[in-house]
């Protein structure tokens, strides 16, 4: 009832909503599970429902606020975008929005529970050019593996290892857990040779240090996509429970004849020293700087 005033009366709308709290407001569209409009940077606008550990920050403007913003400069009309951990679908549903009618977006998300908010999510929006895929990336097709959310910590930092391989290390150490699934994965290479995509433009990959194996898996797509961006996260913690490292990812990278660049919100400007690269949680890849400049 209130969303419903406030929408139609300006004046109250401007004098109320200042006063209330972003999480407080965020509290009533969640009760009645009303979805939120986000405007982009060109004005168009996508919506999302309220739902999942993430969300609170999207609608108070406050997650990932750079990348989001480079990630739309950077999609194009026509472009094909990979989504790796899609989540409840951020990062599809803008590409989706910028890439029109003649793109296409490939959603990967393994956890059931969190692939049903991002259906509802691209069926809120009316979106048609979204593919998205109930399972996981790797480096070896129809693997399975275990899907894991540590108990104190919410749907965005599951993670993944192999069912006879339980990790020597978790979120703060923490090893009891709420959640688990049992989930089958592909490789990227498998999955776009089935649907005839020889080249992609961008590649997102947010999948709590399993990057190395999904990476090892893509090796033929990003051979054939010379002038790719990705964003990755990529944390010591992370890779360490994927029983990987930083390294081997970046030096994978570098093997490609790709370089890493992370945003310095100190300096406000792209930089590749290593001790950055370690620290920063989500490195920009691409052939070369410029490709980050608009």
């Amino acid at each position: 009832m209130l969303i419903k005033i406030l929408k139609k009366n300006n004046t109250l709308r401007k004098l109320i909503i200042p006063i209330i709290d972003k999480s407080i407001l965020f509290k009533i569209y969640q009760l009645f599970n009303k979805p939120f409009k986000i405007k982009l940077f060109d004005g168009k606008l996508i919506k999302m429902y309220p739902q999942g550990q993430i969300i609170l920050g999207i609608f108070a403007k406050s997650f990932e606020k750079h990348e989001i913003y480079t990630f739309q400069k950077i999609i194009k009309p026509g472009m094909t975008i990979v989504d790796a951990g899609a989540n409840i679908g951020l990062y599809s549903l803008i590409a989706s929005k910028r890439v029109g009618v003649k793109g296409k977006v490939f959603s990967f998300e393994p956890s059931k529970e969190t692939f049903q908010r991002l259906l509802n999510n691209i069926r809120l929006n009316g979106f048609s050019n979204i593919n998205p895929i109930n399972f996981g990336l790797g480096d070896k097709p129809n693997e399975k593996l275990i899907l894991r959310q540590d108990k104190g910590y919410g749907d965005a930092e599951r993670y993944l290892f192999a069912a006879n391989e339980a990790p020597s290390i978790s979120l703060e150490n923490i090893n009891e857990v709420y959640i688990e699934e049992e989930i089958i994965i592909d490789t990227l290479d498998n999955f776009l040779n089935k649907v005839n995509v020889s080249k992609i433009d961008f590649l997102k990959i947010d999948t709590e240090g399993f990057e190395y194996y999904i990476l090892k898996g893509a090796k033929e797509i990003l051979n054939n996509s010379p002038e790719i961006v990705m964003l990755l996260e990529c944390t010591a913690l992370g890779t360490a429970r994927a029983k990987t490292s930083q390294k081997e990812v970046f030096f994978f990278l570098r093997e490609l004849n790709l370089n890493i660049f992370y945003w310095s919100k100190k300096t406000k400007s792209w930089c590749d020293d290593e001790d950055g690269i370690y620290n920063a949680g989500d490195v920009w890849v691409c052939k070369h700087r410029e490709q980050l400049h608009f």
